[in-house]
C-alpha cells in the first residue's frame, strides 16, 4: 500500500470515527506518516501525535 492510500484509509477512518481501524494504521506506518503526517486532517494528526508520544513514553520506559 503506498502513503496516499495509507493517509486517506486513516483520514476516512477518523471521519467514520473508527479510531480503532485509524489506531491500527497509523501504528503499523508510524515511520512512513512521520515523514509525511502534513497528508493527515486535523483529527488524524492529534491522534497521530498521541500514538507518537505514546511510543516515544515505552521506549523510554516512562509509561509503566
Amino acid at each position: 500500500m503506498d502513503i496516499n492510500e495509507i493517509m486517506k484509509k486513516i483520514n476516512e477512518s477518523m471521519d467514520k470515527m473508527d479510531l480503532v481501524t485509524a489506531r491500527r494504521s497509523i501504528e503499523h506506518n508510524l515511520d512512513l506518516i512521520n515523514e509525511n503526517r502534513h497528508l493527515l486532517r486535523r483529527n488524524a494528526r492529534s491522534l497521530f501525535k498521541i500514538l507518537q508520544n505514546t511510543e516515544i513514553e515505552k521506549i523510554r520506559g516512562i509509561g509503566e
